[in-house]
Order: structure tokens, then C-alpha cells, then sequence
């Protein structure tokens, strides 16, 4: 659990790789002492959802289109009677879609990690509103 406990410290998560990084990923906690606590709550629930995301949902959907592409593809083929050409293209047909998958994750674990550096920024700016501070940082 990583306690934040000012705003700065909130305005560089983004760059901190435990927080926002490919791998596993530090849930938050939010204790600004000038920040109302509900707004403080809102923030924190909002980063801790896209700090959830793994990407797991997205390689696991596109690994299965492309394993049912590929099945098809083999059975309008004809490639299903067997041959010694048959298990090497299942075998390409099953590398393809899990590679397709991985892509797919990673793609995903981007997006959420350029997601979660404007929702820190934006967060920044609105809980210094609320706490009337000029904190601007860019």
C-alpha cells in the first residue's frame, strides 16, 4: 500500500513504476490533510480501479477470436485430413493467437498506464480546488 500524503507526492505517481508500471502494481491511499476526506476517498477509488486493471480480460477475448479464426481457417482449408502439415499449422495457429493475446494485454496495461497519468493530473487540479491552493503542475 503506498500512503500519498500531498499533492506533489500525487503529481509524481505517474512516473513512479510501482505505482504505474507493466508489472504488478501498489494499491493507493490518499491522506492529504488539507483535502476534505470525500474528496479524498473519490480520488483514491478512481486511481485504485485503473490500478486494477491487468489486461487480462483483453489478451484472454482476442486469444480466443484468433484461436477461432485460425480453427476456420484450417476447416475451410481442408488442412483437417491429416497430414504432416497439419500439426505445424496448428501448432502456428495456437503461437499466433497467444502471441496476438500478449500484444493485446500489453497494448491494454499502456493505455491504462496513460489513463492513470491523466486521472492523477486531473485529480491533482481538483483536490487542489478543494483545498483553495494554487498548486499548478504540469
Amino acid at each position: 500500500m503506498r500512503i500519498v500524503s500531498s499533492l506533489d507526492q500525487l503529481a509524481n505517481l505517474p512516473r513512479d513504476r510501482t505505482v504505474n508500471g507493466f508489472g504488478s502494481r501498489t494499491p493507493l491511499r490518499l491522506e492529504i490533510p488539507a483535502v476534505a476526506r470525500h474528496s479524498l476517498l473519490r480520488a483514491e477509488r478512481a486511481l485504485n480501479r485503473l490500478q486494477s486493471r491487468c489486461g487480462c480480460m483483453a489478451g484472454a477475448i482476442v486469444t480466443l477470436i484468433a484461436l477461432g479464426a485460425g480453427a476456420v481457417d484450417l476447416v475451410r482449408s481442408g488442412a483437417l485430413a491429416w497430414s504432416w502439415d497439419l500439426p505445424v499449422r496448428a501448432l502456428l495457429v495456437l503461437a499466433g493467437a497467444f502471441l496476438l493475446g500478449l500484444m493485446a494485454k500489453i497494448f491494454t496495461l499502456a493505455a491504462t498506464r496513460w489513463q492513470f497519468a491523466r486521472a492523477c493530473h486531473f485529480h491533482t487540479r481538483m483536490l487542489a480546488q478543494d483545498t483553495g491552493a494554487a498548486f499548478v503542475k504540469e
